[in-house]
């Protein structure tokens, strides 16, 4: 049966040339949204490993001519914040930060360890600011800086990545050539580059005095229910106490819809270009079958006047459109399968190879459903009145 539906698609070669070429683009497009979306629900799915809600981000300009009376500011700006009512916890940090997209890296292979992660210098308070979860170990403190080794903190993620077989806590290596730290805690996770990320391993390593030009931001949590006004409560003790105007306020919910934006509009207008070929298709597949209905009432009529059922007429019709689209899905697949070996993709192979199948069981299922209704029509087609027509 199967070789008697490429000899009638072999037949109309001509008129299914075009719906076929149709068919295999759209399944390259509906490929690529597919893994495309797929990828990124996975990263959205996965835990952040912090809290961004109730929190606001200050950024600062300090003067540190003087690093003494630069850290009199700093000390004094804290514990006046935290002093507000409105203001749950306060913390100092570099300028990285969630959703604010800057990032710094390090790696290297000294002493036979390997390394490459994303890292940050961050005060004793950051992880009670950001509710960050540790899995093992704590967050370090100020007598932690009194030891003779550097304390820090890595993300799980690190862990399992650099030190498969290794005990984390007390594990020490060399971070820069000078500088020899020891790990103290492992937090569950930190994926702070947008809810649609991937997560990379890091390091948090504690802000000091001996580096005031570190002191880039603020991250403030505020208490639940707190309204806007506290803004401007911020804005006016930051002023009085840096003596400066040259600092910026951002709520880190705008942060994260606008870091997230970055990810809905191209998956957006992916998702509705796949749409609109699917429709399009569609109506091809409705038309084109209509049109060979017609044209082919007589052979309809003959078949059934010999004895085939309606039921051999409608699987006839239905098989020659899932005919042509394995066709064209084998041709197309037959390429896309090549991409991942021979190019770099911004997704995982799995997520590549999930978003083929899933968008082939949904062009599959479209053209089943378009080949129902005329099908149906070919199968209750009489036998004397198409032989009368004819």
């Amino acid at each position: 049966m199967i070789a008697h539906y490429f000899k009638l698609i072999w037949k109309r070669k001509g008129k299914n040339a075009f719906l076929f070429v149709q068919l295999i683009f759209v399944f390259w497009v509906v490929f690529a949204v597919f893994s495309y979306g797929i990828s990124k629900f996975r990263y959205y799915s996965s835990p952040l490993g912090f809290d961004w809600k109730d929190m606001y981000r200050v950024y600062l300009s300090i003067n540190t001519a003087d690093s003494t009376a630069a850290g009199v500011t700093i000390e004094s700006l804290k514990h006046d914040l935290k002093a507000l009512p409105e203001i749950d916890q306060v913390s100092y940090s570099v300028n990285v930060a969630p959703y604010l997209g800057n990032t710094w890296g390090n790696g290297n292979d000294n002493d036979g360890f390997n390394f490459n992660s994303r890292y940050m210098y961050a005060d004793e308070d950051y992880a009670n600011t950001w509710k960050i979860k540790m899995k093992s170990g704590r967050f370090y403190t100020k007598e932690d800086l009194a030891g003779k080794y550097l304390p820090v903190v890595v993300s799980q993620k690190f862990v399992e990545k650099f030190m498969k077989g290794k005990e984390p806590i007390g594990f020490r290596f060399r971070f820069f050539k000078e500088k020899e730290v020891e790990i103290i805690g492992v937090a569950e996770h930190f994926k702070f580059q947008g809810d649609f990320t991937e997560e990379d391993p890091f390091i948090f390593l504690p802000l000091t005095f001996s580096s005031i030009d570190l002191y880039q931001a603020m991250s403030i949590r505020v208490k639940p229910g707190t309204g806007p006004d506290v803004e401007k409560k911020i804005n006016d003790l930051v002023e009085q106490t840096t003596k400066s105007s040259d600092f910026g306020i951002v709520k880190i919910e705008a942060g994260r819809k606008n870091t997230n934006s970055r990810t809905y509009i191209p998956l957006a207008a992916m998702f509705f270009l796949a749409v609109f070929l699917i429709i399009n298709i569609s109506m091809g597949l409705f038309g084109i079958l209509r049109y060979n209905i017609a044209r082919r009432i007589p052979e309809i009529g003959l078949r059934k006047a010999i004895g085939a059922s309606s039921g051999a007429i409608r699987r006839q019709f239905t098989g020659e459109m899932l005919v042509l689209v394995t066709l064209a899905f084998v041709l197309a697949a037959v390429f896309a399968v090549q991409i991942p070996f021979i190019a770099s993709l911004p997704i995982e192979k799995d997520a590549y190879f999930m978003g083929m199948g899933a968008g082939a069981l949904v062009i599959f299922g479209i053209v089943y459903l378009c080949s129902i209704f005329p099908s149906h029509q070919a199968a209750v087609t009489l036998p004397a009145k198409a032989l009368h027509e004819e």
